[in-house]
Parts: structure tokens; C-alpha cells; sequence
């Protein structure tokens, strides 16, 4: 019998390369930049999905390792000269000290149980000196009022972990990461439909997506300096980068 999980990622997996985010060249190329890659490093992409992240850093390291928990996800993807796994990152695969890199982009915030014990496993894998780089949505501003609706309105779409603003940090400095640094970019002119209609989302949760960001609190549409484009809702979204050495 196919599990909840498994079928919340077939549905996903359906139109995952059609998400302007996934493929969005600004977040690909400040990962990049941030990873600082060299081409002897032997890196893990963590929650590589359709392999997104891998195929455009493939030619600038050694060897990428793709790691994921669905098979959907891994059969979209083009994996020449990519090894690949379907893995749950929470559980023993590896030794210790395998990887230069690991990278995880918009994959811990589905961790719903044992997130700590996530980035553990991570740390053990990386040689020292390594990297850990962890790249996640944040709410818009530090708001109360912001990261509530942030929060109540991704609850429409799955269940997930609310990242805000020096938490991503915390995990890593737990676990023994040092010289932990944050970066922070935001990407113009998201579209809010183009994400909910290929999210695998009922038409029922498309609606009151849709109608929570039209009727937002001025604040909430403010912070995303959301605009109505004819029948597109656009806004700015916001991410951050957070890397630590091991």
C-alpha cells in the first residue's frame, strides 16, 4: 500500500520542474556562491528531489552524491555522471568524514521528527573542515503577525517546519558546526500561482491560498510587497543561506 508520504511526493513530483523557484537562477548561483566549491570536493546534495542543485553544480567538484527520500522525485530527474539514493538523511548510510560538501536546499523544513538528530547525521558525514550548506523560505520580516500568517498559510499547502531567522542557526551551532554565517537574498516577482497550481495541491487548498493572500493583513502584503498582475499574485520572497564548518 502506497504511504501518505508516498503519494504526497508523486503528486509534487508531477510538476516540480515547473516551479519558477526550483530552476531560478538567482538561488541556484547565490547556493553556488555560498558552497564556495572547488573541483576536488566530493559533495552530497541532500534532499536533491529532481536533481536540480546537482546537475548545475556537477561540473564544478570532484563527484555529487544524491540523496533522497522519493522515488518520484528521483525518477524526474537527469542523473548522467550523478550517483544516486533513495535515503531518508536521518538514517545511517555513510562513514564519517566522506564529504567536503553537503547541501540541502528547501529540504529540512519537511523534517518534521528528529531534526536535530538530521543535522547530526550531517555533521558526522563531513571531513573536517567541510561544509555544511542549508538553504530555506523565511518569513518576510520578524513580525509576530507576519510569521503567523507565514505559518498558517503554508499549513494549507503541507506540513512543515516554520524556519525563522536564527533558528537554522541554532540546529548547527548544536550539533558543533563553527564559523556559522547567514545570508539572506530575496526573489522578485515570485508567483503565487505559478507555485500553488504545480504543488500538487487540490483545487479546494488552491482557493484559499489564493484568497488568503488577496485578503491579507496590510502588514503581511506590505513585507512581501505583494502586487495583483492581472490574475497573478506576486511578491517578493525570502530566503536564507546558512553555512557552518565543521
Amino acid at each position: 500500500m502506497t504511504s501518505k508520504i508516498e503519494r504526497y511526493w508523486e503528486q509534487r513530483s508531477e510538476n516540480y520542474n515547473n516551479l519558477e523557484w526550483t530552476i531560478n537562477k538567482k538561488y541556484i548561483n547565490n547556493l553556488i556562491d555560498c558552497s564556495e566549491l572547488s573541483k576536488d570536493h566530493l559533495v552530497l546534495d541532500v534532499g536533491s528531489g529532481t536533481g536540480v542543485v546537482a546537475v548545475n553544480i556537477k561540473n564544478k567538484v570532484s563527484s555529487v552524491f544524491a540523496l533522497d527520500i522519493s522515488n518520484q522525485m528521483l525518477n524526474k530527474g537527469n542523473w548522467n555522471e550523478i550517483s544516486f539514493i533513495k535515503w531518508d538523511i536521518r538514517k545511517p548510510l555513510f562513514d564519517k568524514m566522506v564529504f567536503d560538501r553537503i547541501i540541502a536546499r528547501m529540504v529540512f523544513h519537511h523534517i518534521l521528527k528528529d531534526i536535530e538528530h538530521a543535522f547530526y547525521r550531517c555533521y558526522n558525514c563531513l571531513k573536517v573542515g567541510g561544509k555544511m550548506i542549508i538553504a530555506e523560505a523565511v518569513p518576510p520580516s520578524s513580525s509576530d503577525l507576519v510569521i503567523r500568517w507565514f505559518s498558517d498559510m503554508f499549513s494549507y499547502k503541507e506540513d512543515r517546519v516554520t524556519f525563522i531567522p536564527g533558528q537554522l542557526e541554532e540546529y548547527l551551532d548544536k550539533v558543533g558546526f563553527l564559523k556559522i554565517k547567514s545570508f539572506f537574498f530575496s526573489m522578485p516577482n515570485f508567483s503565487i500561482n505559478n507555485w500553488i497550481v504545480n504543488s500538487g495541491l487540490s483545487q479546494d487548498k488552491i482557493n484559499i491560498i489564493l484568497k488568503m493572500h488577496i485578503d491579507a493583513p496590510k502588514e503581511v502584503k506590505e513585507a512581501y510587497d505583494m502586487r495583483i498582475d492581472g490574475n497573478n499574485i506576486l511578491i517578493n520572497s525570502k530566503y536564507t543561506i546558512v553555512v557552518g564548518e565543521k
